[in-house]
């Protein structure tokens, strides 16, 4: 597949570790500028970039290498969509439905989001995302010489926030299908197709 030119095989090439999801949801959710009640918006966007350093809420100083992220991006996928870390039932507002990473960028998502309020701010960029995972105990992470930043190791994702200003400095939400994961997620589909079956 490296040997072809195609712009196919060039997004696979960049888009690794992709995991997809079944959703009950047409893609085409988000089709119009009218946000409607009782309708799921497709979102996306970047939820922790490759060897981003964050400050977050317990102060420690922390980065998150490309390595990792890249073994870490599918635990991502099927996780809740929710407002400020909550987990909760009032706090849940969708779910993440593909994820993975991309290479130089970091780890891509695209999810469903059932807000219209929340859609709509979005549409507005007025918000953005963060990530909560669960890695390697901070005393036992090793500490970066030239930034004093804790190198973050077995990264597993507990959820993707909705919130007003995200540690990471790359990630970022908008509205609609994430354009690589979509053809990626058509690429594999297309390949897992027999020859009778393309007949």
């Amino acid at each position: 597949m490296r040997n072809a030119l195609s712009l196919d095989s060039l997004i696979m090439d960049s888009l690794t570790v992709v995991e997809f999801s079944t959703t009950s949801f047409a893609s085409e959710t988000y089709v119009s500028e009218e946000l409607n009640d009782n309708e799921s918006y497709t979102v996306h966007g970047i939820a922790l970039g490759a060897d981003d350093i964050t400050l977050g809420s317990s102060g420690i100083k922390k980065m998150w290498p490309s390595d990792e992220l890249e073994k870490a991006a599918d635990t991502l996928t099927g996780k809740n969509l929710v407002i400020d870390h909550d987990n909760s039932v009032n706090g849940v507002v969708g779910r993440v439905t593909k994820a993975g990473y991309k290479e130089g960028t970091g780890i891509v998502y695209e999810a469903e989001l059932f807000d219209t309020t929340l859609a709509e701010k979005v549409k507005n960029g007025l918000l953005e995302v963060s990530i909560r995972g669960y890695h390697t105990d901070v005393d036992d992470l090793e500490e970066d010489p030239d930034t004093g930043a804790k190198i973050v190791t077995n990264i597993t994702f507990d959820n993707l926030s909705i919130v007003p200003d995200g540690a990471s400095p790359s990630n970022y939400i908008e509205m609609g299908a994430h354009e690589e994961l979509s053809a990626a997620e058509l690429i594999a589909f297309t390949e897992s197709l027999s020859t009778e079956e393309l007949a």
